[in-house]
């Protein structure tokens, strides 16, 4: 849950500062994500997670980049499925049930629509 907390508090710092600098992170963005579906596709699910998290970071919290950051948080969910399976920490099950019930209660908020 700590960890979840601390990745959703460094996007928005991530945002803030690239909003601040007036740089696209988008390039960077997709690189992280490239990288962890090399690191996923090697078997290798926890360095995956750890570049996902980077990618989500370097988005900006605007529709603009809604698009991949939806595509991060369900590649990042698969990615703690798989760490689970690999290790049998049950962090990684606690840490994806969490993001991804954070990330239904924001959608639900920004969208209006829910299950």
């Amino acid at each position: 849950m700590r960890a979840l907390l601390c990745v959703w508090f460094a996007t928005a710092l991530a945002a803030c500062a690239q909003q601040a600098a007036g740089s696209d992170p988008t390039p960077t963005a997709r690189r992280l994500y490239t990288a962890g579906e090399q690191r996923l596709a090697e078997g290798r699910p926890e360095e995956a997670i750890r570049l996902w998290r980077g990618a989500i970071t370097q988005l900006p919290a605007t529709e603009e980049y809604d698009d991949l950051r939806h595509k991060l948080v369900l590649r990042l969910a698969y990615g703690h499925l798989l760490a689970y399976q690999d290790t049998g920490r049950l962090a990684y099950l606690f840490d994806a049930k969490t993001m991804l019930d954070l990330y239904v209660l924001r959608h639900e908020a920004l969208f209006g629509d829910g299950p």
